[in-house]
């Protein structure tokens, strides 16, 4: 018959901490908490200015977009503008167009909750990188944006606090 082997053996150990009910090396956790919310601030800096960008450049798309590219047709053809350079240009700034409200303000935002994860507690941060990149857009244009520009923006602060807030009750007086 062979030899019987212990099950689980109970071996004292010389850590008196551990005994002693001595928690100093919690002290440890608290130099990784600091280095996670430093990660954590590198982390939304990293994305504001991410967003910061993309606002820049959609807004400066929205405006001079359009211009450049029939500009640029009008210089290598050597042709004037067309009614139908202009139409499809009008096509795209109206309702539902690529550089209308809406779907500037609808490509914003889904990459603001992207790269955000869809956290609300996010929307401050990166509303203010929103104002940022329009100031800047702003700058790159030379003065005043234009009005589809300037609905734009309100467009998107209403989205930002929606975001942020969840939907607002509009009430009408009576």
């Amino acid at each position: 018959m062979p030899a019987e082997t212990p099950g689980v053996v109970f071996e004292k150990t010389l850590d008196t901490n551990a005994a002693s009910g001595d928690y100093s090396n919690l002290a440890k956790d608290k130099v990784q908490l600091s280095e996670v919310d430093k990660l954590k601030m590198q982390i939304d800096h990293k994305m504001k200015g991410a967003f910061y960008m993309m606002v820049k450049d959609v807004m400066d798309g929205q405006n001079s977009g359009m211009k450049a590219a029939i500009e640029s047709i009008f210089e290598k053809r050597g042709e004037e503008i067309t009614p139908e350079m202009i139409e499809e240009a009008q096509a795209d700034v109206a309702e539902g167009g690529f550089y209308s409200v809406e779907k500037t303000t609808e490509r914003l935002m889904n990459f603001a909750k992207a790269i955000s994860g869809d956290d609300p507690a996010k929307a401050g941060l990166l509303k203010d990188a929103f104002i940022q990149g329009f100031e800047e857009a702003e700058k790159i244009w030379g003065d005043e944006l234009p009005q589809i520009s300037k609905d734009t923006y309100d467009s998107v602060m209403k989205a930002f606090d929606e975001w942020e807030n969840g939907p607002q009750e509009v009430t009408v007086a009576e």
